[in-house]
């Protein structure tokens, strides 16, 4: 078979070559305009021939080799690598490759070996070891953690099989849980409650926490791990542990110790009241001279004796009181009592005491005030406050007593004088047991320093707060709060619901309510603080999920209000976490669901007035 003629050769070359071919005359006019011409910049021959080539698709028309940017007839840019040679008739041939796929191409190839240099760098820079595996448990992929941790180079590990990190004794089981993970692949923790472990090269295992994630590739699923080594963490808790046994042993002998001590205390109280009681009473009939007369010498070692042995039984007394309270053996009577009708007993049992120093006892209370509160403690509190006032306030001086209520449900009663004050740094050990921070008028120190330890313990017991403003040289004043017999008044206890569940709200106001007793709600943690300062409830339910601000925030913002630094605080939650909410100053931790008997036997234990109303 004989070749096409030349001319028709280089006709079949100039339509069928792949790039664009443009011829131009000496004139500088298109006479050659191929069909890759028209494919690559969008104008026909018939547009082209015999014009000057356009400029947008054609910039440069020098001899010579370039790349440059094109734009076609449609307006899209074009990248091209163009050749200009010179045509031996005159005039130019133009040769166009089209280079914006293979451009493209080439900058992908350069952004996907960047991308995966960046992998390989953020995968090295993980703290914890990642291992990619297969179905059959072959090692893919691993990063320079996981060469430190388990001791093996990068190439050994690819060579490997996961099971061969797997302790000899748990190798088979790994086996089996790795096919069951394959059944349900999902992003999990592996080994839920289990301590896991993994063998290093030197045949050392080492405790692990581990992820699974399945993951996508070219051949299918994989499964990305990553392990931690959690050495330190499971010696840390070790040591916790450690500790938190000894402490247990540590306090249980304490309590032991509190408890021996106690009951050593009662009994020796016990043992030395007798004879006390025996004493002061024979000591006032021998005051009388019914069996004689005294001579002035005798009737002042009588009086001595009375005097001392009445004071040593009142310290006995504290330390009695005292010692039932720290051991939980202290229970107090409840009831309806008029506070002025106590506080005015309370004076004359100290008149004499205030008229020898010249002290002037203003009782600003005069109408009937009815709290909650048991008659005995509650005057022993007034006793202790008076006492101590008179003790510290010098002749000539004055005691004021007045009272307010605040709230709803609670009267403040204060104890002023002007003596001789107590300085900020005593002022937050003066409620310690055994703590003296100042001498009296006489310059002395007298009592035990059990008093004002008692007055706390007992108002607390009351569910209320004691309160100290005082500075060196400008008196005191103490004053406590003790809930007011609201059903008295007519009014009944309110408890204050703190719970964004409107049926589990309506549930508690359906216990408490056919009682006799008032429920509020508020729906939201936030202002559930302040909602509750100004409402000053009986008592507080609290569920710690809500949306928002959490019920562990509100607790603390309840504790840390003076207003409700004392009020009962019932945590009721689905959560395990009563050590933590009575550790942050909750009452009592009911998890929920919480049945009508708790929650009714809870408020009765710790809630007076709710205890004064179910009694009636």
């Amino acid at each position: 078979m004989n070749p096409p003629p030349p001319s028709d050769a280089a006709e079949a070359l100039f339509n069928t070559c792949p790039d664009a071919v443009i011829a131009l005359d000496a004139a500088g006019l298109v006479d050659a305009w191929n069909p890759s011409a028209e494919r690559i910049f969008g104008w026909t021959p018939a547009e082209t021939v015999g014009l000057t080539p356009p400029a947008t698709a054609l910039p440069v028309l020098t001899p010579g080799n370039w790349q440059l940017t094109s734009v076609t007839r449609a307006g899209h840019p074009l990248e091209i690598d163009l050749t200009v040679s010179p045509r031996a008739s005159g005039g130019l041939l133009l040769v166009a490759a089209d280079r914006s796929v293979a451009r493209r191409n080439e900058r992908a190839a350069t952004e996907r070996l960047r991308g995966e240099a960046r992998f390989r760098e953020l995968l090295d820079a993980a703290p914890d070891a990642i291992i990619e595996v297969d179905r059959t448990g072959a090692i893919a992929l691993v990063n320079q953690a996981a060469e430190t941790l388990f001791g093996y180079s990068r190439e050994e590990l690819l060579a490997m099989n996961v099971d061969q990190l797997v302790p000899d004794a748990l190798r088979h089981g790994h086996a089996r849980n790795r096919a069951a993970f394959w059944s349900n692949p999902g992003t999990r923790p592996m080994g839920r409650g289990m301590v896991l472990s993994a063998r290093r090269r030197d045949g050392a295992d080492i405790p692990v926490e581990i992820s699974l994630s399945p993951v996508k590739s070219e051949d299918g699923f994989r499964v990305t791990a990553i392990i931690r080594d959690v050495t330190e963490r499971r010696i840390a808790e070790e040591k916790i542990r450690a500790a938190n046994v000894e402490l247990e042993v540590r306090n249980r002998e304490i309590e032991r110790a509190d408890r021996l001590k106690s009951e050593f205390l009662a009994s020796m109280s016990h043992e030395l009241r007798t004879p006390l009681h025996t004493i002061i009473g024979f000591t006032e009939l021998l005051a009388e001279e019914l069996e004689g007369p005294l001579n002035d010498k005798q009737k002042r070692f009588i009086e001595h004796v009375h005097k001392d042995s009445v004071h040593l039984l009142e310290l006995i007394n504290d330390v009695l009181d005292l010692s039932k309270i720290e051991a939980g053996r202290m229970d107090l009577d409840i009831r309806s009592v008029d506070a002025t009708e106590i506080l005015g007993d309370t004076l004359n049992g100290i008149e004499q005491t205030a008229a020898a120093k010249n002290i002037v006892v203003e009782n600003r209370i005069a109408a009937a005030l009815l709290v909650m509160a048991d008659r005995v403690r509650l005057r022993e509190i007034f006793t202790n406050l008076l006492s101590n006032a008179i003790k510290f306030t010098p002749a000539g001086g004055k005691v004021t007593i007045d009272a307010r209520i605040e709230g709803r449900s609670r009267i403040r009663f204060s104890v002023a004088d002007t003596g001789i004050g107590i300085a900020p740094a005593d002022q937050t050990v003066i409620f310690d047991k055994f703590r003296q921070v100042g001498s009296t008028t006489r310059g002395v120190r007298e009592g035990t320093g059990l008093g004002l330890a008692i007055v706390k313990h007992l108002v607390e017991m009351h569910g209320g707060r004691v309160e100290l403003d005082s500075a060196p040289g400008k008196g005191s004043c103490f004053s406590f709060t003790i809930p007011l017999d609201r059903a008295a008044s007519g009014t009944p206890p309110v408890v204050l619901i703190i719970e964004d569940e409107p049926a589990a709200c309506e549930l508690i106001a359906s216990y408490l309510n056919p009682l006799g007793i008032a429920t509020e709600v508020a729906t939201s943690a936030a202002g559930a603080a302040a909602y509750a300062k100004e409402l000053q409830p009986d008592a507080i339910t609290l569920d710690l999920l809500m949306p928002g601000r959490s019920g562990w925030r509100v607790l603390s913002e309840l504790r840390a209000l003076p207003e409700t630094s004392a009020t009962p605080v019932f945590v009721m939650s689905v959560l395990d976490r009563d050590a933590e909410a009575l550790s942050l100053g909750a009452t009592d931790y009911l998890q929920k669901p919480v049945k009508k008997d708790t929650l009714v036997r809870a408020l009765i234990h710790h809630v007076p007035s709710v205890k004064a109303v179910l009694a009636k």
